[in-house]
């Protein structure tokens, strides 16, 4: 919930410190794709309104809440299987 603007928010936590470190550090392609994500205005892309770069936890990013079924439910319906998309992420 964000408190200020007193609305339902998604919070989408990126990778860890630790993650990061390992990968190189790619905190500048994370608040890039924000930043990408944040100036498209489509039905079927969802919106993001902040990032918070120092949260405790690693970066992530503020997003529009939409009030639907969760990745492992969509994805138990569709022809992929969350299986294989874990290892496209993987992949990537």
């Amino acid at each position: 919930m964000d408190t200020i603007l007193q609305r339902n928010v998604a919070i989408k936590q990126f990778l860890s410190r630790e993650q990061r470190e390992a990968l190189g550090n790619v905190d500048g392609d994370l608040l890039k794709e924000a930043s990408t994500l944040s100036a498209m205005h489509h039905p079927n892309i969802v919106s993001v309104y902040d990032v918070n770069m120092e949260a405790e936890s690693g970066p992530e990013a503020i997003m529009e809440y939409l009030n639907g079924q969760g990745l492992e439910q969509a994805v138990s319906r569709a022809a992929l299987t969350l299986d294989d998309w874990r290892s496209r992420l993987l992949m990537r």
